[in-house]
């Protein structure tokens, strides 16, 4: 994942944190990893760094590749425009003659990427003329309840119309019970999410899609929205709208609590709002009331034997393992190495650090004043982005030690005119 700011109250920015596949690591302002931990469970995890050999961290017979692992990447620290208003202008000026009179409908989830889209369109509506309204599917059992009231509450401070839809809930409950909780791999719970949204769509047939994808948020998504364009930012693609592709963490936190509209999964310490189980999550973002949160805890309970006696029980973890460690997240092959690897660092004496901790790093850029960055323009921004994310696509795929990683974040190749201008924005 991409990593995160640790943000003083100053709003100086005094390292980053990026949390991937049980792996957290520490980097200082300088982008130098410090500190590499691995989740033994929801609540501890232990320092690794210094028993990495190369990019392998070995345990008796397992290995782990953590540079595969931890998919660190890295990023300018920048804002891509001044201010959020100028960022719509920019916007306004590039797809604004596209985009008149048209429907335009926003896959939104209530996370920062989406609320951001949303956001952002919402303020173009004072520039260009167009129907704007968003859809949100709710994923019964797994997801939290609340996350619908956050949603109308988006819906009002932003005058969005949004649609809220739900997964066929009888399937969702029948495929827990039967078949057990998604994985990684199999994430069968995606189709039954987006199945809703097909349907609308095809009942409305907007004109277009706007959805939250952003150079920096992941390697896949960068290489498929680079290889698109390579030269300049292509915000509008066909029907495909993506108004914050070159935007960084820091702008979508500007926008986000511009229009106090920051979801409380963020001021818990979770770098991402997703399904209390979601498969993806990393270990310490499974918090031990997940169950209190959930609107039926018995269908969850059955889905976590169902997973349990159909593929993790013949490969001899035992089952308390298992639920501690939440391995239903992993194909079974490996949640039997992520098992063993726990395993043989139990009986190793090594610093160790709890998820208070370390959700509370997560929470600094939400609670404490704008992060201070240089402030850029979209076209600039773009190609310094590109630049910093190849690099680390190349990192990931050659280098053969976690050192490798490291990588400055602060840039002083341009000259900011409007710095001061960036800070105070988010309030």
């Amino acid at each position: 994942m991409e990593r995160y700011p640790i943000v003083d109250t100053e709003g100086e920015i005094v390292g980053f944190i990026a949390t991937s596949n049980d792996f957290t690591a520490f980097f200082d302002r300088d982008g130098i990893l410090r500190k590499l931990y691995f989740w033994l469970t929801a609540e501890t995890a232990v320092r690794v760094e210094n028993i990495v050999r190369g990019r392998i961290l070995a345990l008796d017979d397992v290995e782990l590749d953590v540079v595969r692992a931890l998919e660190d990447i890295p990023w300018p620290v920048i804002y891509s425009t001044p201010s959020f208003e100028e960022y719509v202008k920019w916007l306004s000026k590039e797809v604004g003659p596209h985009i008149e009179n048209a429907e335009i409908m926003v896959n939104f989830s209530g996370g920062k990427d989406s609320l951001s889209v949303l956001s952002a369109l919402a303020e173009l509506r004072k520039y260009v003329s167009f129907k704007l309204y968003a859809v949100y599917t709710h994923v019964p059992f797994l997801e939290q309840p609340r996350n619908i009231n956050f949603v109308l509450q988006v819906s009002r401070r932003l005058d969005v119309e949004i649609e809220i839809l739900e997964g066929d809930r009888k399937l969702m409950e029948r495929r827990l019970v039967e078949d057990g909780l998604p994985f990684r791999g199999w994430r069968w719970c995606t189709y039954l999410k987006l199945k809703p949204i097909k349907k609308l769509r095809k009942e409305r047939r907007p004109d277009m899609i706007a959805d939250g994808d952003r150079l920096a948020e992941t390697f896949k998504r960068f290489q498929r929205l680079y290889s698109m364009s390579p030269k300049k930012p292509r915000v509008l693609s066909g029907n495909r709208l993506k108004p914050v592709y070159v935007w960084t963490v820091l702008d979508v936190v500007r926008a986000t609590r511009r229009h106090g509209c920051v979801h409380p999964d963020y001021l818990e310490g979770q770098p991402r709002v997703a399904c209390m189980l979601c498969p993806y999550k990393s270990l310490h973002e499974i918090p031990s009331y997940y169950l209190e949160r959930s609107e039926d805890p018995g269908v969850l309970e059955q889905a976590l034997r169902t997973s349990y006696r159909k593929r993790y029980k013949d490969l001899g973890i035992p089952q308390d393992d298992f639920q501690e460690q939440h391995l239903w997240r992993m194909h079974p092959e490996a949640a039997k190495i992520y098992w063993k690897a726990r395993k043989a660092l139990r009986v190793r004496d090594l610093e160790s650090v709890d998820s208070d901790y370390v959700n509370f790093l997560f929470t600094t850029m939400w609670i404490n004043p704008p992060a201070k960055a240089p402030c850029l323009d979209p076209l600039t921004a773009f190609k310094l982005i590109s630049r910093y994310v190849e690099k680390g696509l190349e990192a990931m795929t050659t280098a053969e030690d976690i050192k490798q990683l490291n990588m400055h974040m602060f840039t002083n190749t341009f000259a900011v005119d409007h710095y001061a201008q960036c800070m105070g924005e988010a309030g």
